[in-house]
């Protein structure tokens, strides 16, 4: 997905913006509100600058003024704000490096049935959890746990809350040699494990 730098009539490779020493971030990680970004253009310091994104998903740039970045993955930030200083007239060839220099704190909840109910990271740079990994973190069902009825709640983008159901005890069962895809959690996500009924 990540594209080239130096594209334009000049043969010879440009040089990437400086990274002030920061690790580069991946280029598919998801962009999510909170997350510190440092905004590199090469051979340009004025327009380098270090902003969190905001709760609405925008930084703001010099010359450009808003950016919309929420959701979009590094590259296609990167990409957004090339075109938006080339359409606007600043820039034959801007070349920009995104860093993300502090995650957003994101969380997965778990409770109910589950040996410890807690709030779950989820790591850096990934945008999604699957549910058997979160249960394990959580410290693993408890005897009297109803695996196949475990209970998701999530808020959309449209602020709507959505209900799902998902047999974990299913997914157990098939995981080994399965083709059979997990079910993802995202930041935000409550998952709630009921009792069985005995």
């Amino acid at each position: 997905m990540a594209g080239e730098y130096g594209k334009g009539s000049d043969p010879s490779p440009m040089p990437p913006p400086s990274s002030g020493g920061m690790r580069q971030t991946d280029p598919d990680y998801k962009l999510s509100a909170g997350d510190l970004l440092v905004v590199d253009m090469y051979d340009q310091k004025d327009i380098n600058t270090s902003q969190r994104l905001t709760a609405t998903g925008e930084i703001r740039l010099p010359l450009i003024g808003r950016v919309s970045l929420l959701d979009l993955t590094v590259r296609e930030a990167e990409l957004r704000i090339e075109t938006m200083f080339r359409e606007g007239g600043f820039f034959i060839d801007p070349q920009i490096i995104l860093f993300v220099q502090q995650y957003a704190e994101r969380y997965i909840s778990v409770f109910g049935q589950v040996r410890t109910p807690s709030r779950i990271p989820l790591p850096e740079e990934s945008n999604s959890l699957g549910i058997l990994q979160a249960v394990t973190l959580a410290g693993g069902f408890t005897r009297i746990a109803r695996t196949d009825a475990v209970q998701i709640s999530r808020t959309n983008a449209n602020g709507v809350e959505e209900r799902f159901t998902v047999d974990v005890r299913d997914l157990l069962k098939v995981r080994r040699g399965s083709d059979k895809r997990e079910f993802q959690l995202i930041a935000g996500d409550v998952v709630f494990i009921p009792e069985r009924t005995l």
